[in-house]
């Protein structure tokens, strides 16, 4: 991908689910980790197994399986 007029990197692979909305990727590793890539930074959300995510501009909400859900913005887990 690209931020500010650089590339950057994310993966070696395409991840089988991802979303990018407003200024948020966000996808599911390998290990089934979620991943974000804003403001120029990729790093790990959360090391929950997750088993789907949604994104709304830039609030991600996943679920970690029987309808637990978890919402994330800004880094912060509500």
């Amino acid at each position: 991908t690209w931020y500010k007029g650089r590339i950057y990197d994310l993966e070696n692979y395409v991840p089988a689910r991802w979303e990018a909305r407003w200024n948020t990727i966000v996808y599911m590793d390998q290990n089934r980790h979620l991943r974000v890539f804003r403001d120029g930074e990729n790093k790990v959300l959360t090391y929950d197994l997750v088993e789907d995510l949604e994104l709304y501009r830039d609030v991600i909400v996943t679920n970690k399986g029987l309808n637990n859900h978890n919402v994330y913005y800004e880094g912060k887990k509500y």
